[in-house]
């Protein structure tokens, strides 16, 4: 299954490198998985020399709104059958967390995962491309 994980950053380039590599070692290497770090392009370039090489850098202008900083990626994401997204600060740490995401994805449009490691956590949703194209490519207002 191809996997899209999408990560808004804003200042924490550290934190989405560590996060990338992270995604990259604890995957089960079943799947095929694109990370997708959103920035404004009012800071500077994330050093993709840095991140594993499967990490892609999607810059735009400061959004007005949270659901424009999710809906970025999906502006230039078309090769994924499912996507999921993670802050930058979280760090997932389930080996074959992707299993999961496609287990998921397999048996529902729209599911979620949390890290629950962490009090607190936020709930992250998994949806498949279908049900983004079914939203226009934005399913977040």
């Amino acid at each position: 299954m191809r996997i899209a994980v999408i990560t808004p950053t804003r200042g924490r380039p550290g934190n989405a490198i560590a996060l990338s590599h992270v995604l990259e070692r604890l995957a089960s290497g079943q799947h095929e998985i694109v990370h997708y770090i959103t920035c404004d392009d009012d800071e500077p370039p994330l050093p993709m020399d840095l991140f594993p090489s499967n990490a892609r850098q999607v810059r735009g202008p400061r959004p007005d709104s949270i659901g424009e900083v999710w809906n970025a990626p999906f502006k230039v994401m078309d090769d994924y059958d499912v996507c999921t997204f993670v802050g930058d600060d979280v760090m997932p740490l389930q080996p074959r967390w992707d299993d999961g995401i496609a287990w998921l994805a397999g048996k529902h449009e729209v599911s979620a995962w949390r890290e629950t490691i962490y009090p607190d956590a936020a709930t992250y949703p998994i949806m498949t491309k279908r049900f983004v194209d079914a939203l226009n490519g934005e399913p977040y207002v």
